[in-house]
């Protein structure tokens, strides 16, 4: 498994997230797999976690996270074969 810390296959914007709104995670694939992504506070409660099912190639995934108050969250990006996690601002 390759671990992914800064730049790579994996984006996320915006960041920092107004309003409460979408957050797009980009995902390049090397095969057609299934990835997860997990929102997690900074105490590593989790707040969601969701699998999708991507192609080889390009995929772009929308979250709507539903975050109850401004700060800083953990976003992780896991398919078979990368991890990538992120630190988020909502307000």
């Amino acid at each position: 498994m390759e671990i992914i810390t800064d730049g790579g296959v994996i984006s996320l914007y915006p960041n920092p997230v107004y309003n409460n709104s979408s957050i797009t995670v980009v995902y390049d694939g090397t095969e057609d797999e299934f990835i997860t992504i997990q929102v997690y506070d900074l105490l590593y409660k989790i707040i969601q976690w969701k699998t999708f099912e991507t192609k080889s190639g390009t995929n772009t995934l929308i979250i709507q996270p539903g975050f109850d108050t401004s700060g800083y969250y953990i976003i992780r990006v896991q398919g078979k074969k990368k991890i990538q996690s992120f630190k988020v601002l909502i307000e």
